[in-house]
């Protein structure tokens, strides 16, 4: 029987109507699409595996090696957020070159192992009113699933930051579907107006035919 091999994960969330963008996920697991499954219960998005590669019994430092060298575009735990054009054109061929230079180190696979509060709710203090929807749909689950194995205290205290950070995104539905309706009901006088011009267009050109008619072409036609 084969020992599963440690693998390094890229997993894209992906979101409706956003195509300039990738949210992804570096992360370990020694059954990559048992730990889509997992990670889809928790995830607003439907989520896709890009790449898995083998990493062996060192995953954790290749792991940490991205981590540290994407840095910068983090937004929280082991999710970053790329320019498409820049995550296709430089970090999945970075990707794919470092793990073809690698030694696969064989041997017990690496556990799963359970996060600390203090880690699943990472990032969650940062979540702000003008945080990007997706972040604060993220919180939403990273909360969700702390208040699973908090005390009663910290559960009020999580529950109530859901409630706001829901309160902010029902504001944020609500004024988008403002301006939906006001451009909606522009668009609509617009086209209530070029129909009366044509009405009023194609009523002057038939009394002008009329007319013309009735007078043998003899006479010019006025419209009042």
């Amino acid at each position: 029987m084969n020992t599963p091999i440690t693998q390094v994960y890229v997993i894209y969330s992906e979101i409706p109507s956003v195509t300039d963008v990738m949210n992804v996920k570096i992360g370990i697991s020694i059954d990559t699409d048992d730990r889509l499954k997992t990670l889809q219960t928790s995830n607003p998005f439907k989520l896709n595996i890009i790449k898995s590669f083998d990493a062996g019994r060192e995953a954790n430092k290749h792991e940490k090696h991205f981590h540290d060298l994407y840095e910068k575009y983090n937004t929280s735990g082991e999710w970053f957020k790329f320019e498409t054009q820049y995550f296709e054109d430089v970090v999945l061929p970075e990707m794919y070159a470092y793990f073809s230079k690698i030694e696969v180190l064989e041997g017990d696979a690496i556990p799963n192992t359970k996060l600390s509060i203090d880690e699943l709710l990472e990032g969650v203090d940062d979540i702000t009113d003008k945080s990007e929807y997706v972040d604060k749909k993220i919180a939403i689950v990273k909360l969700t699933k702390a208040m699973l194995i908090a005390d009663e205290n910290k559960k009020l205290e999580y529950q109530q930051k859901v409630d706001k950070i829901k309160a902010v995104i029902h504001q944020e539905y609500l004024a988008s579907r403002k301006i939906s309706l006001e451009k909606h009901a522009v668009t609509v006088l617009k086209r209530q107006a070029y129909a009366a011009k044509k009405r009023i267009q194609d009523f002057a050109f038939g009394y002008l035919v009329g007319c013309a008619s009735i007078t043998g072409g003899t006479q010019l036609c006025t419209v009042a």
